[in-house]
């Protein structure tokens, strides 16, 4: 692996759901000593109404209204403040760090070729000549898994079988070709490092320590480290709870104040098995077989030529709806809601 070491930009684009939120915590606990190891990680205005770590959600939104042919001005908050504060950075003496998960993922909700070129077209208008995309990869089966209770979460209301059926979600796991199409569009203006989300897999033991070698980041012995969990996964259980509600305005009061603090309370207390899957042994097995030659490619071009991902397809647990359980998660989640209405 090289890494562009006179480069001025460094951009870290997901995968969602490999640790991206605790890295992001990582960068803003630790901005004074990044800085003084020669990074910074701007704080460019925030795009959501739900306050996120991520700083990068800008540049995202940016290049979506450009895909859809809509004035970007309209769409993105402060979009001259922050492309204006992007330059200035990026001509200083330090390299500059952006991070948004959803980056990664643009190419296969919208035509891939525009929405990668249009990236490569506004970093050379910026001033990134020689960028590193950094880009985590999970085995497909559990990254599905882990993607649509998030989205669950966030106030989809798909089942399982019906999200995977998507076209964008059989896009979104095609490593690939997501990463065959950055190539093709930046040539030989990136440096594309991809890594594997796997702990066993992480330098220095953990994803911190991980990233800043695959980045080129120096590493310092006083770097704070994230001991809380950032983003609490949701029990299945609970997921089922949620999406049972129907579609809930993920920035609504209702869900971001009441329900959503309360089913991470109810998962936290009564957590699945980390082993837990919705595949067996089998359905994984077949699930993983649309992906093994991609992943086989990435890893003789991107790695070091072995399996990508663990063959280990061993399940010791699958999730069965626990239906009274389900019930009354739910029915916690309405009584919630309407103490609150009653409040008022």
């Amino acid at each position: 692996m090289v890494i562009f070491m006179d480069n001025n930009l460094i951009l870290h684009i997901g995968l969602p759901k490999t640790g991206t939120t605790s890295l992001q915590r990582f960068f803003i606990d630790n901005k004074k000593n990044m800085n003084e190891a020669g990074i910074d990680y701007p704080a460019f205005t925030q795009q959501l109404a739900v306050p996120t770590l991520r700083n990068g959600s800008f540049l995202f939104k940016y290049l979506k209204a450009l895909v859809h042919n809509e004035d970007p001005n309209s769409r993105v908050k402060d979009l001259e403040k922050n492309i204006t504060m992007l330059a200035d950075a990026l001509h200083s003496q330090k390299r500059v760090l952006i991070s948004e998960e959803n980056l990664s993922l643009g190419g296969s909700w919208w035509p891939k070729s525009k929405y990668w070129q249009e990236l490569a077209r506004f970093l050379d208008n910026i001033g990134a000549h020689r960028s590193t995309i950094v880009i985590y990869l999970r085995r497909q089966d559990n990254w599905a898994v882990s993607r649509w209770k998030e989205n669950v979460k966030n106030g989809m209301d798909k089942s399982f079988k019906d999200w995977c059926a998507l076209n964008s979600s059989r896009s979104s796991m095609d490593y690939s070709n997501i990463i065959m199409e950055i190539k093709e569009v930046f040539r030989n203006s990136v440096n594309i490092v991809v890594r594997r989300y796997d702990r066993k897999s992480f330098l220095g033991g953990d994803i911190f320590h991980d990233f800043c070698s695959a980045a080129g980041i120096p590493w310092k012995s006083d770097y704070n480290i994230p001991r809380k969990e950032e983003n609490v996964s949701l029990t299945f259980d609970v997921t089922e709870a949620i999406r049972s509600l129907g579609t809930i305005p993920y920035e609504s009061y209702e869900y971001q104040r009441i329900i959503l603090p309360l089913a991470c309370k109810l998962s936290q207390e009564n957590p699945d098995p980390l082993d837990m899957s919705l595949m067996t042994e089998n359905e994984s097995r077949s699930f993983m077989k649309a992906y093994n030659t991609g992943n086989q490619q990435i890893s003789d071009a991107y790695l070091d030529g072995k399996p990508l991902f663990s063959t280990d397809f061993t399940v010791r647990s699958v999730w069965k709806p626990d239906v009274n359980r389900i019930d009354s998660y739910r029915c916690a989640f309405e009584n919630a809601i309407q103490l609150y209405y009653n409040q008022k």
